[in-house]
């Protein structure tokens, strides 16, 4: 009944008196395979009609049966509403909603301000000098622009590292994942040395009293933390008998 507490709180935000904020007292198992999946969220309408020039069959999740919107529209926002497709899967259409909301005035018991402040932060500490640095209207529709060593460029000028950065770090900030037993597969996927220090140390900032545990194939990441590690032995080691 314990780690029912975060799925009974989703289903009754409704109700007066629950917010978004009780997710910080509400603890689970968290675990984060090698693809970084479990990343869904359900767009507004608002929200779908201002990134319609992005959702399409390819940026889109599997319906869950529950799309309450409007289906009269034209273009990609009716093509999306007439799918039935309420929840989105797709990092960037998640990460552009949360900066949607982050800069409008918020409810008391909203979070997404701080939570983009927190993810923008937290990107920052492990990518430098990559940055978010934000919404931008270009001719094509909203886009996140970032910053780096190379200048400006959008969410598809990313690298594979960097997209398996926001993965996690936007399930931290979506899901608010805090007092929880996070489990990580393979922490270092994709990632420089340094970016892997760099997450490592950055861990316990991700969300508040976690607890995290990872598996790594990567001896920097092992060599770095060998007093904190249990190590299986190195393939090398292991023979086959025929």
């Amino acid at each position: 009944m314990l780690f029912k507490g975060r799925k009974l709180l989703a289903k009754n935000l409704h109700v007066p008196g629950l917010g978004p904020r009780h997710f910080q007292g509400l603890g689970s198992i968290v675990a984060f395979d090698q693809q970084r999946t479990g990343l869904s969220k359900r767009l507004s309408y608002y929200e779908r009609s201002q990134l319609g020039q992005l959702l399409n069959q390819d940026r889109t999740g599997d319906y869950d049966g529950e799309d309450d919107s409007d289906s009269d529209e034209l273009g990609a926002l009716g093509r999306f509403q007439q799918a039935g497709l309420g929840h989105t899967t797709d990092p960037r259409l998640i990460l552009t909603s949360l900066a949607m909301r982050a800069q409008v005035d918020q409810d008391p018991e909203a979070t997404e301000k701080e939570d983009f402040e927190r993810l923008k932060t937290l990107y920052e500490r492990v990518c430098h000098p990559h940055k978010i640095e934000g919404l931008l209207n270009t001719e094509h529709g909203l886009d996140m622009e970032f910053t780096g060593d190379r200048g400006r460029y959008y969410y598809d000028g990313l690298s594979s590292g960097q997209q398996m950065i926001l993965l996690m770090l936007l399930q931290f900030a979506t899901k608010r994942i805090h007092r929880s037993i996070v489990l990580i597969d393979e922490l270092e996927l994709h990632l420089h040395p340094l970016w892997q220090d760099r997450l490592y140390a950055s861990l316990s900032k991700l969300g508040d009293e976690n607890q995290c545990v990872f598996t790594t194939h990567s001896t920097h990441l092992r060599d770095t933390i060998r007093e904190n590690c249990y190590s299986t032995g190195e393939l090398s080691s292991l023979t086959i008998s025929s």
